[in-house]
């Protein structure tokens, strides 16, 4: 992790920081300062300890003014809400608050392209 960018699930950044063994503060630490983070298809699958490792990689790069790309098939109030029952509803107002003031939404619609490829 860490290095110039990285493109991460909120489960690959939970198993990252549980892999790290006592090094926890270092995996936090990539992945607050690489320059560019990525965070693939949020709100898919989580469970607590993945969202809060979601919550305090946000919340690090939110105070450091680091970029954040993340993917969604969810939006922000829908996000919250899934949020909301993994670590509670003030901070997943918090999470929400911060991807609000750090993102520009970018809103893609039509056919599922990966869902029409499984038919062929």
């Amino acid at each position: 992790i860490g290095g110039r960018s990285h493109v991460a699930t909120a489960s690959e950044m939970k198993t990252a920081v549980l892999d790290s063994r006592g090094h926890q503060d270092e995996v936090y630490a990539d992945l607050a300062s690489c320059k560019v983070l990525v965070m693939d298809d949020l709100g898919n699958g989580e469970d607590s300890a993945s969202a809060n490792v979601v919550m305090r990689v946000v919340n690090d790069r939110y105070e450091r003014h680091k970029p954040v790309i993340v993917t969604s098939n969810y939006d922000l109030p829908d996000l919250g809400r899934r949020y909301g029952k993994l670590i509670g509803a003030v901070a997943a107002q918090s999470l929400v608050s911060r991807l609000n003031a750090m993102t520009e939404r970018i809103r893609f619609e039509g056919k599922d392209r990966r869902a029409e490829a499984w038919r062929r």
